[in-house]
């Protein structure tokens, strides 16, 4: 049975599983990494709030699943762990991209005069690494299935939105929707890569978002 151990060894290696302290430094440093925006973009047209959104000081990094099965002819391998980050720094950026895209579109023409204001109510800022891994022996042969990745959190994103006309209310409406990252296939990425490329994808769905709430307010006024 000295093959099987061995064998094992080579799986437990192929589809090893990371520490969350590990984990954690990784995610930091991803966010640490991401392009710099300017958090004070503003004009006087627009208001983005975000009542109800609390920053927190530290992500939240915690296992939800961690199962290893080892059998003479069948392997299980399946980790979840869940990063959760500073939902207000997310608004920050969504307001970043909202107002860049309002400049680039010329939207303060479109209000003709009138004042645009945003509550932010919920906004995605989780994701999970995930992996799964079988493994099937046969002899001194075996055959490798699953996968390993970031799966975004199924967040709601959600902003109510206040038009106002010389300081009486215009219109008003809600937009949700949710957050438009796919999943992020590990494959010969690290795992700074890995996340790296979740949080590039982040920036570009708030970017999107901002560019779609400003297209529905558009259709509302």
């Amino acid at each position: 049975m000295r093959h099987i151990f061995f064998i094992g060894v080579i799986l437990t290696s192929l589809t090893g599983c990371i520490g969350v302290g590990r984990y954690t430094k990784i995610v930091e440093k991803g966010l640490a990494n991401r392009p710099a925006v300017d958090t004070t973009l503003s004009r006087d047209y627009i208001t983005v709030k975000s009542n109800g959104i609390k920053p927190l000081e530290a992500i939240k990094v915690e296992t939800l699943k961690s199962q290893c099965i080892p059998a003479l002819v069948y392997w299980n391998i399946e980790q979840e762990i869940r990063s959760e980050y500073d939902p207000y720094m997310q608004v920050k950026r969504f307001s970043y991209f909202l107002n860049q895209y309002c400049d680039s579109v010329n939207f303060a023409s479109r209000l003709k005069g009138k004042k645009l204001e945003i509550n932010v109510e919920s906004i995605p800022n989780s994701f999970s690494y995930s992996l799964k891994s079988q493994a099937f022996i046969f002899g001194f042969f075996y055959t490798v299935m699953g996968h390993e990745g970031i799966i975004p959190a199924p967040q709601e994103f959600c902003i109510r939105f206040k038009v106002y006309q010389d300081g009486n209310l215009y219109k008003g409406g809600t937009y949700t929707g949710k957050g438009l990252e796919q999943y992020v296939d590990m494959g010969l990425m690290s795992y700074q890569s890995m996340v790296n490329a979740y949080f590039k994808q982040n920036d570009k769905s708030l970017r999107k978002m901002a560019e779609l709430v400003v297209k529905y307010v558009d259709e509302v006024i």
